[in-house]
């Protein structure tokens, strides 16, 4: 019998080598890659890799976010980082694949002990228990240090084939991966946004700000420039030409307020707020590298030019001003 498994890759080293074990031991193998709005994940191809040619890539979108990362059943990590939730949310999602292919295992690259937040002994058997996978999920890096799955217990898969690998050293995993004859090493890890701490400290002002409804634009917003919060209002500038455009673009299509200096070197401020405040020109002032007191912006909510206006500053502020309010 000739088993079907779905892998969760990510793209990094250990899913790599957890798909070329299984594919060695017979396995057909369906990559299923799931990328969040806070995925840093490199690009899933690899020449070598036949499996990866079957890949089947899904986008986690406002469900996510509002399920899983803005109300964790277990909890954040260091950062606004919901590991088990998100595992177990990828975890059901990698099951209805599997149901789709009419296959038999889920296959992952977790390491026992490798991450702390979501891959020791106790938290790998809450994320099976909760997915409703128990049985069914082959982890071959560390597998004979975990219960084994169904299909070993009925001698489909060889045991003996698979490996007892623990903790945070990838010096094994990247022996066993140039035996597959491949010498360019994936990431060992992806990354992820959430457990950036500089991130995490705008998503949760983000969230305990929200008044209403949000869409990923909202989440990209969050990804680029400075950020204030002054007096409940927030306000978002750009650090280069890049972003400024970014920023612009993004404003249009949320409708949100837009200043844009016109003869002076600073930045482009958005606020979602569209309130026009005095301390808007202000913190453009300060992070201007034009020192006038004297300048031209022009307004937009949206892709609607409001006015023109000549802004006059009393004194010129500085960075240290603003610090207080930075996000």
């Amino acid at each position: 019998m000739k088993l079907k498994g779905v892998l969760l890759y990510s793209g990094g080293l250990d899913s790599t080598l957890a798909g070329l074990i299984c594919e060695k031991l017979g396995i057909e193998i369906y990559p299923y890659h799931l990328k969040t709005p806070f995925c840093k994940c490199p690009k899933t191809s690899g020449n070598k890799i036949t499996f990866l040619k079957n890949i089947k890539l899904e986008v986690a979108g406002i469900d996510y976010i509002k399920e899983v990362v803005f109300s964790p059943k277990y909890g954040y990590g260091r950062g606004m980082n919901p590991c088990i939730d998100c595992r177990i949310y990828l975890f059901k999602k990698a099951k209805k694949y599997l149901a789709e292919i009419k296959g038999d295992l889920l296959i992952t690259g977790e390491v026992l002990s490798q991450r702390p937040k979501s891959q020791h002994f106790h938290q790998l058997m809450i994320i099976e228990k909760e997915a409703e996978v128990k049985g069914i999920v082959l982890r071959p890096l560390s597998a004979k240090l975990l219960p084994p799955t169904i299909f070993e217990e009925k001698g489909l898969i060889d045991r003996e084939k698979l490996y007892a690998i623990k903790g945070r050293e990838r010096k094994e995993q990247i022996r066993l991966l140039q035996e597959f004859g491949i010498f360019e090493i994936p990431p060992t890890s992806c990354g992820c946004l959430l457990v950036d701490e500089n991130f995490s400290k705008r998503l949760k002002d983000f969230k305990d700000n929200l008044k209403g409804d949000f869409d990923l634009i909202d989440i990209e917003i969050l990804k680029i420039g400075r950020h204030f919060r002054v007096d409940g209002k927030k306000y978002v500038i750009g650090r280069n030409k890049e972003e400024n455009e970014r920023l612009i673009k993004l404003g249009e299509i949320k409708n949100y307020l837009l200043i844009i200096p016109q003869n002076f070197n600073a930045p482009v401020l958005l606020s979602p707020d569209k309130e026009i405040e005095e301390k808007m020109f202000n913190l453009l002032s300060a992070y201007s590298k034009d020192k006038k007191k004297n300048f031209l912006v022009i307004i937009k909510k949206g892709k609607e030019i409001i006015k023109e206006e000549n802004i006059i500053i009393a004194s010129t502020p500085q960075k240290e001003d603003f610090q207080v309010y930075k996000i």
